[in-house]
């Protein structure tokens, strides 16, 4: 459930970018922010890494990576 609502924050800030209302992308980095401040303790230590470097492309890949390996 964790991992469904970081991928769909992810996908405003990624996939979305040229779309989106730039107030969407700065409100999608802080529900980000909050989450990995808030519940790393529940996230795999690849995305808490991606997440922390802000390579958003590459905490979605890991995390529709590991949806098609489950």
């Amino acid at each position: 459930m964790l991992n469904r609502e970081i991928e769909e924050w992810l996908k405003i800030v990624v996939e979305r970018v040229e779309s989106s209302d730039k107030k969407d992308i700065v409100s999608a980095i802080k529900h980000l922010d909050f989450l990995l401040e808030n519940c790393a303790d529940k996230m795999d230590e690849r995305l808490i890494h991606f997440l922390k470097r802000r390579s958003y492309q590459k905490a979605l890949s890991f995390l529709r990576d590991s949806v098609e390996v489950n």
